[in-house]
């Protein structure tokens, strides 16, 4: 019975350092919208990593955004819940990801909402 939630926020143009503190402040977040008895199944997932450049996985020049929300719409495919944090909606890919969700009936929780 174990919960996978998928962290959408905004990442573009942001310092690896304070992209990891707001998925951390997520998670917290998303914890304390959830009842006692359902926290120690969830888990978390997301597709922020630094580590993997897109220009070196065959990304053209310009679309580096689109490899990565590609990665990201693969992570949520895996995931039962899309969990929208922070300042979501001026960000295009959550923006994106966002729709998908919609069009594609997959569960999702916006910050603030229980």
């Amino acid at each position: 019975m174990n919960e996978v939630v998928f962290i959408s926020l905004p990442m573009n143009g942001r310092k690896p350092l304070d992209i990891m503190e707001d998925l951390a402040r997520a998670r917290k977040a998303y914890m304390a919208m959830s009842d006692d008895y359902l926290r120690p199944f969830i888990s978390f997932c997301h597709n922020f990593q630094p580590d993997i450049p897109a220009e070196e996985n065959g990304a053209k020049k310009g679309q580096e955004s689109v490899w990565y929300l590609g990665r990201a719409l693969e992570a949520i495919s895996k995931c039962d819940r899309v969990f929208f944090y922070g300042n979501w909606r001026n960000a295009r890919g959550c923006l994106i990801e966002h729709e998908i969700c919609e069009k594609y009936d997959i569960p999702y929780v916006e910050d603030g909402q229980a």
